[in-house]
């Protein structure tokens, strides 16, 4: 069993998404389905955010703090290790870089 919470949590939050979307999976790229998956957490804690697409960017706004994520670094939702890592590590950047 994994000893990292946070990616315990991106791996649900993945799964939870796939779930939802399985009959439109075809409609979704991976920054929708990034945007969806931030969406999630931001939800779940409760706070304030807006998402935004940007071309290929994704800019995230949580707490008056601005994140961009730039397309070509989100891995393929269907390798869902690489993309699992890189949404955990957003996770940490994001949602949890103070603790």
């Amino acid at each position: 069993m994994s000893t990292d919470y946070v990616w315990d949590i991106a791996y649900a939050v993945y799964r939870n998404i796939l779930y939802r979307f399985k009959f439109n999976l075809e409609r979704l790229n991976q920054i929708d389905f990034l945007e969806e998956c931030l969406s999630e957490i931001a939800e779940v804690k409760m706070i304030d955010y807006y998402i935004e697409k940007h071309h290929d960017n994704l800019v995230i706004n949580v707490s008056n703090e601005i994140y961009v994520i730039v397309k070509q670094d989100i891995p393929n939702m269907d390798e869902w290790v690489q993309f699992v890592d890189f949404f955990s590590e957003q996770i940490r950047q994001i949602f949890y870089k103070n603790s």
